[in-house]
């Protein structure tokens, strides 16, 4: 049994063509930050904000954040398939504003499935605003959610009116999400909106199991958004992949070390052991300034590694 068995948190292309211009798949970053995310609330407070500590939460406020790479909401992606499909990979607690901010400049026009990593506030407490997107008033076919068992049993407990049918004799008609939530295993491939995933177990802290995916048959996409450790099981699959076209992994902080995540030094040295053509860093704190830590990673040479940073997109052949 693996470890995270263990752990108690878990048209054909020729008819296509004929009728359009082939059209690239793209993966945007909806959130790049941490839990918390940049401008750390502590330092909007007018004696804070002049901190050292609040450096690049000063920064992050300085212009708006359409134009500033260091305001950073909680990690997200969204992936745009060549058949205008729009899958969404975690709605945590800037969802909506990272759906207000980002989803026109990126011509996004439905939401067709949503994918969950983990049970923390930061993956799934934007749920609830999932309703915002469904028109009021219809019937509506159910969004899917696809979790693991550990996950559903966190949402059932923050919204079970999401999770969980009305009861048949309710006096109150609510405007809720129509959500369904179909179950998904580590390394058991699933579909979702036409685009097929596997998940992998990742350790986010040794007492919770995070779910990382991966994605494309032409490139290869690999997404570990929350991860402290590495499982055995897991290295070995992604050893074994061949090629990774691009890597979305996580970075906390420049420096020092995090019970539930990798830091800076941790992240390059799973980079450097997996060699993908491109890496990218999800999940950064306030401790990694855009453009100071940007100009150091371009001065290596044996990986090719960058920043992401909210609305970001990457066009990539899936």
């Amino acid at each position: 049994m693996g470890f995270w068995a263990s752990a108690h948190c878990e048209a054909s292309a020729e008819t296509h063509a004929s009728q359009e211009p082939d059209r690239q798949s793209k993966i945007i970053f909806m959130g790049s930050g941490s839990s918390t995310g940049t401008p750390r609330p502590y330092c909007v407070y007018p004696e804070n904000l002049q901190l050292p500590k609040c450096r690049t939460s000063q920064l992050a406020l300085s212009t708006v954040p359409e134009l500033n790479k260091n305001y950073r909401g909680n990690p997200a992606l969204l992936i745009q398939t060549a058949q205008h499909k729009n899958i969404q990979i975690d709605v945590g607690k800037t969802f909506r504003e990272n759906v207000v901010r980002w989803y026109p400049r990126h011509n996004v026009n439905s939401l067709d499935a949503v994918i969950l990593t983990h049970g923390h506030a930061d993956a799934f407490f934007g749920l609830d605003d999932l309703r915002g997107l469904q028109a009021p008033g219809r019937t509506v076919e159910p969004l899917k959610v696809f979790v693991n068992e550990c996950t559903l049993d966190a949402v059932r407990t923050t919204f079970p009116y999401l999770a969980l049918p009305p009861p048949a004799d309710a006096t109150v008609k609510r405007w809720v999400a129509s959500l369904t939530f179909p179950l998904i295993k580590p390394f058991e491939k699933f579909e979702a909106a036409g685009l097929d995933l596997v998940p992998v177990p990742l350790v986010h802290g040794e007492d919770c199991i995070c779910l990382g995916f991966v994605f494309g048959e032409r490139e290869r996409v690999v997404y570990l958004s929350d991860v402290s450790r590495v499982p055995p099981e897991t290295e070995n699959y992604l050893l074994g992949l061949g090629q990774i076209d691009v890597l979305i992994v996580d970075a906390l902080f420049k420096e020092r070390k995090h019970p539930t995540h990798f830091s800076l030094p941790e992240s390059l040295e799973f980079i450097r052991k997996v060699k993908p053509k491109r890496a990218f860093l999800i999940g950064m704190s306030d401790d990694i300034e855009h453009e100071a830590v940007s100009t150091m990673l371009a001065q290596l040479t044996d990986v090719d590694v960058e920043l992401s940073y909210d609305g970001l997109a990457i066009d990539v052949n899936l």
